[in-house]
């Protein structure tokens, strides 16, 4: 059993019935693996925070995408 949890989860709504959520699983207990998803959930909530919800229902894979690399940039 690891002694720290890496996992990290954050959630917000759009509205009363559209919600996003985010799990950022740690990396296997290296070094870093807690500081590395919690960056990435508060990067995937930010970017999707600043989006209206109709512009995601219109290109999602562009939005997630472009949510993941910066995600990823924050990162590395």
């Amino acid at each position: 059993m690891r002694e720290e949890n890496q996992d990290a989860v954050d959630f917000f709504s759009f509205d009363e019935n559209n919600w996003f959520l985010v799990v950022a699983d740690g990396m296997g207990g290296y070094a870093g693996g807690s500081v590395a998803s919690k960056i990435v959930v508060k990067s995937l909530i930010k970017e999707f925070k600043n989006l209206d919800l109709e512009q995601l229902r219109e290109k999602p894979q562009l939005y997630m995408r472009k949510a993941i690399n910066t995600a990823n940039s924050a990162v590395n």
